[in-house]
């Protein structure tokens, strides 16, 4: 089975060290490289940073005092570096330095990340960061082994109630971490607290660190159309995984949504092959027998992703982020592509702080709809935002929810009756934590009502459809009381949104990740999610599928035996088979390329 993998990470050629050879900032024009320094045990919540940083197309080299890094509690396994810290002669060729978390949840230590702060030769790879201006980064006690390299004199700082003495003592100005404060970005030292309720937002914290290389005018004219050439590797099927193929480039490239495109098909994502660039959204047209037609990269000096895509009978429209134009750090964007590829039309939308759009619908009078987040006027929390656009782009109208601390919408779709719908988390409101949210609005952008799902822990939600018998399902992850990490989590709600039930999968000692999901003709629902079952920071495709009350009838892991893969949506094609679109570290040509992974619903029982 190609399931089977024996966790252990490839090594990676590091640039030697030259004295004076090197630039005082990271460069990060072919990709961002990111050395994740763990400590001994590592806390829990490294998964999930290392997962997140591996979401936005980086790539990431696991350091450790030993070839084998010992886990923190029963919610991980122990992970293979790919280098020690003796072997380690420079930082110099990476862009980030991320220090692990330590155990704090359920098994605090009385010397936190000794294993770094002892160690001398660690002590001075970091201070070479910090003098090559790379972005630094620590959470939670790990931000003792800044101080002790005197990264922090006259920093500001997010810290821990119990290191707070600690932080202000190596000259810091310090602020104690907590649900209302989020990742603290000084140049280019980052540092956070409460890294299970930040993990998504220490990333974003850290590319906001690296956009300060970036000096450039940020007008509309920078989103332009660029040819990408990509290159294929065949993977072996496996069951239900009738055919599967890479695509990329010699960086990194990755899938974030899919749709079906006449008798072919549409990606779109990222990548980091263009010669010059930061990452660039992709976008590329597949026909029916999955050869490619077209790959585009759309985008500027800055940072652009694009996030969702839908079809049109004149092309395709994708939407995103992007720092390469707008009026803020970070601005949503909309841009429309004819069927061979060109351009048509770019808008972006936003103020002065930070906007981004993660999900996209088409509506039925021809124009769109976009969920994402929108950082609020005192720019230390987001709202969920959403937006609707006629066929040109134009906003018709703009709405954002709540806002008191932190909101995304990661999914959108419109309803048979018009309404428009929203999933996706929030931390204000639910029973604690991150909770998956649900927003529901008229056509005219009234808002009708809003619905909170989750536990004590986090909970989120990736993706949302409508049945045919009106009932709308969300899925995502989050914690099960108890203390096991990430589960599938799969909620059926009824037509007003409230829960019917709620289905949990996910085996020990994993995190787990539900990414998206359709319904079947037969009522079933088919999901795509990611498993890391194996060893931590070790990822399998984990398809499953269920019955219209949330049994599991079937599922299947399909991965390599070398890294990781991950699945980020699925879309029914005109064959009736059915596309999975994600990464993988184990094959292709870069250091991540696109999967794109079909699967027979037939064998899928």
């Amino acid at each position: 089975m190609l399931s089977n993998r024996n966790g252990i990470l490839l090594g990676i050629v590091f640039v030697a060290f030259v004295a004076g050879a090197c630039s005082a900032s990271p460069d990060a024009s072919d990709g961002v490289d990111v050395l994740f320094m763990l400590c001994e045990p590592y806390g829990a919540n490294t998964a999930l940073l290392w997962n997140n940083f591996e979401r936005l197309g980086w790539d990431v080299t696991i350091a450790g005092t030993n070839d084998v890094i010992d886990h923190c509690s029963f919610l991980t396994t122990d992970v293979q570096a790919d280098r020690t810290y003796a072997a380690l002669r420079t930082v110099a060729g990476f862009d980030v330095v991320a220090l692990s978390s330590t155990p704090g949840t359920f098994a605090p230590r009385p010397d936190p990340a000794a294993d770094l702060r002892g160690n001398d030769h660690v002590l001075d790879l970091i201070r070479e960061a910090d003098t090559l201006g790379l972005t630094l980064y620590a959470g939670c006690a790990s931000l003792l082994a800044l101080g002790d390299a005197g990264v922090l004199d006259g920093r500001n700082a997010m810290t821990a109630n119990r290191t707070w003495t600690a932080c202000r003592d190596y000259g810091a100005s310090c602020t104690v971490g907590d649900f209302d404060h989020p990742p603290a970005i000084d140049e280019h030292v980052v540092t956070a607290t409460n890294q299970r309720y930040y993990a998504l937002e220490i990333p974003e914290a850290i590319a906001r660190s690296l956009d300060r290389l970036d000096d450039h005018p940020r007008t509309i004219a920078n989103l332009a159309i660029h040819d990408l050439s990509l290159s294929q590797t065949a993977l072996p099927k496996d069951h239900a995984v009738v055919r599967a193929r890479t695509w990329g480039t010699v960086e990194a490239d990755g899938v974030l949504a899919v749709c079906p495109f006449g008798d072919g098909f549409v990606v779109a994502g990222y990548t980091f092959g263009r010669s010059g660039g930061n990452a660039d959204a992709l976008i590329a047209r597949f026909d029916a027998d999955a050869e490619l037609v077209w790959a585009k990269a759309l985008g500027g000096p800055g940072r652009d992703y694009a996030y969702g895509i839908v079809a049109t009978e004149d092309g395709v429209v994708v939407a995103g982020l992007t720092t390469s134009a707008g009026a803020g750090g970070e601005d949503a964007f909309l841009a429309k592509l004819s069927p061979s590829g060109v351009l048509a039309w770019a808008q972006t939308y936003g103020g002065a702080g930070h906007d981004a759009a993660f999900a996209l619908t088409a509506t039925v009078d021809g124009g769109f709809a976009i969920a994402g987040s929108t950082e609020t006027p005192e720019g230390e929390h987001s709202s969920a935002l959403v937006i609707r656009t006629d066929a040109e782009g134009r906003a018709a109208w703009t709405e954002s929810y709540d806002g008191r601390r932190f909101e995304r919408g990661l999914s959108i779709i419109e309803r048979a009756d018009g309404t428009l719908l929203v999933a996706g988390g929030t931390t204000s409101s639910g029973a604690g934590n991150y909770d998956m949210l649900l927003l529901a609005y008229t056509p005219d952008g009234e808002f009708l009502w809003k619905r909170t799902q989750g536990r004590r822990t986090f909970d989120i939600a990736e993706a949302i459809c409508e049945t045919q018998t009106g009932e709308l399902v969300a899925v995502g992850y989050g914690d099960v009381e108890g203390g096991d990490p990430n589960d599938v989590v799969l909620v059926r709600f009824a037509e007003d949104g409230t829960r019917q039930s709620i289905t949990v999968e996910g085996p020990k000692k994993s995190f787990d990740y539900g990414q998206d999901l359709l319904e079947l003709p037969d009522g079933d629902l088919f999901v795509v999610a990611v498993t890391g079952a194996q060893s931590t920071g070790a990822n399998d495709l984990w398809l499953q599928r269920f019955s219209p009350t949330g049994d599991l009838l079937w599922d299947q892991r399909f991965g390599l035996e070398a890294e990781s893969e991950w699945a980020s949506a699925v879309c029914a094609l005109a064959d009736g088979s059915l596309l999975v679109g994600g990464w993988t570290l184990s094959a292709g040509v870069g250091s991540q390329d696109l999967l794109l992974a079909f699967v027979d619903p037939a064998f899928a029982r």
